[in-house]
């Protein structure tokens, strides 16, 4: 009887951890990143929720992403190096395609050749 006691004890312990589990992931989200001057996929681009960023995903060769939720109040930051960064609500959204801009405050090789190098820092043979 007691055995029998610590095992309905220890399966309705694991049934509540199970539905706590899935009742947190509301559902997911997916979509596409391009770039907005050639429309071509971006791979490689970060996806993260604001206020959360070990929670994200990057996109695939295709520029598709996948992630899931808790929140529908969340909002996913997408960047890419050479891209503006873009802020996107979900709200009732499951597919978010979004275009990011080439970003025209990138540093050119010019600009950091002269602000990390000096002459006498290459050594000529």
């Amino acid at each position: 009887m007691k055995k029998l006691f610590i095992l309905i004890i220890v399966l309705a312990a694991c049934m509540a951890t199970c539905s706590s589990a899935q009742a947190q992931i509301k559902w997911k989200v997916k979509g596409t990143v391009t770039a907005t001057d050639t429309s071509y996929p971006i791979m490689g681009a970060t996806v993260t929720v604001v206020g959360n960023a070990s929670h994200g995903t990057i996109t695939d060769e295709t520029g598709h992403f996948s992630l899931y939720l808790v929140y529908s109040s969340s909002t996913l930051r997408f960047s890419m190096i050479g891209y503006s960064t873009q802020d996107v609500p979900v709200g009732n959204n499951s597919v978010i395609n979004v275009a990011l801009s080439p970003d025209t405050k990138t540093i050119s090789a010019p600009d950091i050749n002269k602000s990390f190098f000096n002459e006498e820092d290459f050594i000529v043979f």
